[in-house]
């Protein structure tokens, strides 16, 4: 006796995100479908936009930091 199994289609991504592969090492892969890449890149961005002097330079590095601990704890 066969039984029937039904399948649901899974449907594929209709518009992934990009994946940069920079090949420096603190940097590594920085893959735009994982949410906390935004966060990270996004604070950066405002923190070069919107601040001024040398502490521009002190927080950026500050958060490229972060997110290599980050990465090398949780990943």
């Amino acid at each position: 006796m066969t039984t029937a199994v039904a399948v649901r289609p899974v449907a594929p991504e209709s518009n992934p995100m990009p994946v940069f592969n920079t090949g420096l090492p603190i940097i590594g892969k920085i893959d735009f479908n994982n949410p906390l890449e935004w966060i990270w890149w996004g604070g950066l961005a405002a923190d070069l936009l919107f601040v001024g002097g040398i502490s521009k330079w002190v927080i950026a590095s500050g958060i490229v930091a972060a997110r290599y601990e980050v990465g090398r704890r949780c990943g």
